[in-house]
């Protein structure tokens, strides 16, 4: 099964230096000591959150909300996080990021 999506992306770095990474489409995050980190934990987080939705709906992403407004316009305003990307996932089993 191919499911190509394109899912844009935001890391924040807080007051205490953890970043946390964004999905703006569905609201899906992770944290890391590091922006490499918190975005490699998104990929994973992203996979589980497609997996367990197909599972258990029958829908990809079924039932997730997308991100509060105010991540979608960090990324419009292009101000207030660290990094942006894109998670590009053409293959059931492996993910693949660019920023």
């Amino acid at each position: 099964m191919n499911r190509p999506n394109l899912l844009r992306f935001i890391v924040i770095r807080d007051d205490e230096e953890r970043y946390t990474a964004v999905c703006i489409e569905h609201y899906i995050a992770a944290q890391g000591d590091s922006a490499e980190t918190a975005m490699d934990r998104l990929k994973i987080a992203y996979r589980a959150d497609l997996d367990y939705s197909l599972t258990v709906a029958g829908k990809p992403f079924e039932g997730i909300e997308p991100a509060p407004a105010k991540y979608r316009e960090m990324l419009i305003s292009r101000e207030g996080y660290e990094e942006t990307g894109v998670i590009y996932d053409g293959a059931p089993a492996e993910l693949q990021i660019a920023a």
